[in-house]
């Protein structure tokens, strides 16, 4: 706020006109809170270019790895394979196993009747 402003302003309010020290203190106070002011919007603008380089850089770091994608897709494919033929083995084993009851099934009925 310019000096004449508040020289002014007082004088209409039917105050006394303020010293002259009381008018310095004013703009240097005004003053500190203008750099004060511009200091935390320098600080925010460097936090957030700050964090976008960061972010920048993780996917950067993500896109490096990318070739140990192809490591991971041979593990998928050999593990897919052992479970499939886990899976069959199991079914083949269960078939088993109900063949062997069905027949013990079929034995004791047999028993009975004769």
């Amino acid at each position: 706020m310019p000096v004449y402003y508040s020289v002014v302003v007082c004088i209409l309010r039917g105050g006394t006109c303020p010293t002259r020290r009381w008018l310095e203190m004013e703009d240097v106070l005004g003053f500190c809170a203008l750099l004060l002011t511009v200091l935390m919007m320098l600080g925010v603008s460097v936090w957030f270019c700050c964090s976008i380089v960061e972010g920048f850089a993780n996917v950067r770091r993500q896109f490096k790895k990318q070739p140990n994608r192809d490591i991971y897709l041979k593990q998928n494919r050999r593990l897919r394979r052992r479970l499939t033929d886990a899976a069959e083995e199991n079914f083949r084993l269960r078939m088993g196993h109900r063949t062997d009851a069905l027949r013990r099934k079929s034995e004791r009925v047999s028993r009975k009747v004769a």
